[in-house]
């Protein structure tokens, strides 16, 4: 799957009508514009699923490991790590200077207590079982048949080690998804999700500002962040759930980056040519046919000689044209 995307350089963007340089002087200095296609489902690390959400939390949230710009495995809140000889236990030493945005140094401890956290069946997380399940004890606390994962251990204040039940090549990448992301304790503590923007501290290049529902989400750069201070001050995130409003600002020069449609990718080719882009992302999408709708889809048969029946790959190239198809199985 990708998502494609509306960039536009500032002298660009200058160039354009509907008046860019009286509305970006509204905006205040070194600032980014762009759109969510939705407005924010929560501002919790540990229960968010949708794309949209997933970038906000991303920004103000880390977990131990992320993904590079090539979607290679790269160091985040930890610096290094040593995987035993066994494939099951490895040892997390965390970035020096890491903090959490109210200037506290980040702790091992909040890293076994953020995990936890996720798992806490009182929490009733989506995407935890899937992606925490594999540390010894996770399925337990789950279940609510414990109270602390067992499989993780601080060995000291910088350093956690993490065990789990089998060796498993892929276990890295799953500690990759927001529900991994730590959280500060005393930001959140006695909250059984995080809310309001005031428990929304992370340790992320960005810090929250501010939520209007269904109107913008806003954050500043944090100055102590151990990557580096971002290069923009502020990212302004304005809620545009239909695809031509977010056309129609970026035509104007008011948002610098819109989301746009698959399937008016084309067109909009042929009025912006390289100011659009497009990035693969780790997405599942299908078409269905569901026994539910069509009485004679009831029969597994009639579905798979439906399915055989279809050209996919011509399908997809005339619904969207910008996605792999994957093999029929």
């Amino acid at each position: 799957m990708r998502r494609v995307w509306l960039l536009a350089l500032v002298v660009i963007a200058g160039c354009s009508k509907g008046g860019f340089s009286e509305r970006r002087a509204a905006a205040s200095g070194n600032e980014l514009r762009t759109t969510l296609a939705a407005n924010p489902t929560t501002l919790d690390p540990s229960t968010v699923q949708d794309i949209e959400t997933m970038d906000i939390i991303r920004n103000v949230f880390e977990g131990l490991v992320s993904w590079d710009e090539n979607n290679k495995l790269t160091p985040a809140l930890a610096d290094k790590w040593v995987m035993f000889p066994d494939g099951k236990t490895y040892t997390f030493h965390l970035q020096k200077g890491a903090k959490f945005h109210n200037g506290r140094a980040v702790e091992a401890a909040d890293v076994k207590y953020s995990l936890e956290r996720a798992c806490d069946p009182h929490r009733n997380s989506p995407t935890a079982a899937n992606y925490l399940s594999d540390i010894v004890g996770a399925k337990e606390m789950l279940a609510g048949k414990v109270r602390a994962i067992s499989g993780i251990k601080v060995v000291d204040t910088t350093t956690v080690q993490i065990t789990i039940d089998a060796p498993r090549p892929y276990f890295l990448g799953k500690l990759t998804y927001a529900c991994a992301c730590i959280v500060c304790r005393e930001a959140v503590q006695g909250s059984n999700e995080i809310s309001k923007i005031g428990e929304m501290v992370g340790t992320g290049p960005f810090m929250a500002e501010a939520l209007i529902p269904e109107q913008q989400f806003s954050m500043k750069a944090f100055d102590g962040y151990w990557g580096g201070r971002p290069k923009v001050d502020r990212v302004v995130e304005l809620v545009m759930k239909d695809s031509q409003t977010r056309l129609g600002k970026f035509r104007s020069g008011e948002v610098q980056i819109a989301g746009i449609t698959r399937q008016d990718v084309p067109a909009i080719r042929k009025e912006f040519g390289d100011q659009v882009h497009l990035w693969p992302r780790p997405a599942v999408a299908y078409l269905a046919l569901s026994p539910n709708g069509y009485a004679p889809f009831a029969d597994r048969r009639v579905r798979r000689a439906v399915a055989m029946a279809i050209d996919t790959k011509k399908t997809v190239d005339l619904l969207s044209g910008t996605v792999n198809v994957a093999e029929a199985i």
